[in-house]
């Protein structure tokens, strides 16, 4: 599985939600990957899920199909109970 996070550098709530992401990614050893959407690659991933603004993180397969999708900052806990429930 594979965590991807839409943020951008000015984001607040992205701010505040990379250290819940961050505790998630520890706790459940699955992968990250980080998305920058002021970027052309960036925005060329969110378009692909349909991401519509940063802040957003995106639980999928390995073959990135959609498992979970958060679209605000939530509790590590809580993100590590909504991943652990695809383990």
């Amino acid at each position: 599985m594979i965590l991807k996070f839409f943020k951008s550098p000015t984001c607040g709530p992205c701010k505040m939600f990379t250290p819940q992401i961050k505790s998630a990614i520890i706790e459940t050893n699955i992968t990250e990957e980080d998305y920058d959407v002021s970027t052309e690659t960036g925005l060329a991933e969110a378009n692909k899920y349909n991401v519509t603004h940063s802040g957003t993180a995106i639980l999928t397969d390995n073959d990135g199909n959609t498992l979970f999708t958060w679209e605000h900052p939530v509790p590590a806990a809580q993100l590590i109970k909504d991943i652990k429930q695809f383990m």
